[in-house]
């Protein structure tokens, strides 16, 4: 099952329709139910947003389409997904839908058990793909600040994210850790030195022994780096920060 107290919009102009969808979800989640367009927008604009829309593809006075062409229009809902209640029975009525930017379709009249099942899997699926843009953004940045590390240093541009992660990887295959910590270790070892960043750029070029003051400006970067990344829940950044 997904995670509970996701927030659903209920677009439909027949309040047993509303019901049903309240009495299938509302155990797990928030139902915000709304019987015409103007309404839904509303809703679907006000906190809680909704993470996801079961719309009716006819409501009356309006088309459930032109609601989804509205929300597509509209930025801070161009991303919510649309699923579509429709009492047509023909295909290209359906396929309408997913041009105005549906991820899915229920035949009315709907079953309880229907709705919960179909809303728990876009859930899930919808989470996993914020979680896969996450971690893309998460590796995007690594590689960001890697790379700003060597302009402030003033070294090529090379491949130094890439082997430092390669070099982790296998130590820590080499030490027996699990899998899962070896890829993490792979990810976060970039950041080792990121706080160097915080360290003037000709002390770091300097070629002869550092002494005195200027060694201990240079050994305070691992506390830097500590600070550039902050405290965090995330897994990745608590291991980059205790490296």
């Amino acid at each position: 099952m997904s995670a509970p107290r996701s927030t659903i919009l209920a677009v439909d102009d027949a309040e047993d329709v509303r019901r049903l969808v309240e009495a299938a979800l509302g155990k797990l989640h928030v139902v915000k139910a709304a019987p015409d367009a103007r309404t839904a927008l509303r809703l679907a604009l006000e906190a809680p947003r909704p993470d996801l829309v079961l719309l009716d593809a006819d409501l009356g006075g309006a088309s459930g389409y032109e609601v989804c062409k509205a929300m597509k229009a509209t930025p801070a809902l161009a991303e919510l997904p649309v699923i579509f209640l429709s009492d047509a029975a023909k295909a290209s009525d359906i396929a309408q839908g997913f041009r105005y930017g549906a991820i899915d379709c229920l035949r009315k009249p709907l079953a309880a058990a229907a709705v919960l099942s179909r809303v728990e899997t876009h859930l899930e699926q919808l989470a996993r793909e914020r979680s896969m843009r996450l971690e893309q953004s998460r590796e995007q940045l690594v590689g960001r600040l890697s790379r700003a590390l060597e302009l402030h240093i003033g070294w090529p541009s090379g491949n130094r994210a890439v082997r430092l992660a390669h070099y982790a990887r296998v130590l820590a295959q080499a030490a027996g850790a699990r899998d899962v910590a070896c890829e993490l270790i792979m990810k976060a070892a970039p950041l080792y030195d990121i706080g160097k960043l915080g360290v003037p750029a000709e002390l770091l070029r300097k070629e002869a022994l550092l002494q005195g003051a200027e060694r201990e400006q240079l050994e305070r970067h691992p506390a830097i780096g500590a600070e550039i990344i902050g405290e965090s829940d995330d897994p990745l950044l608590k291991l980059a920060r205790t490296v």
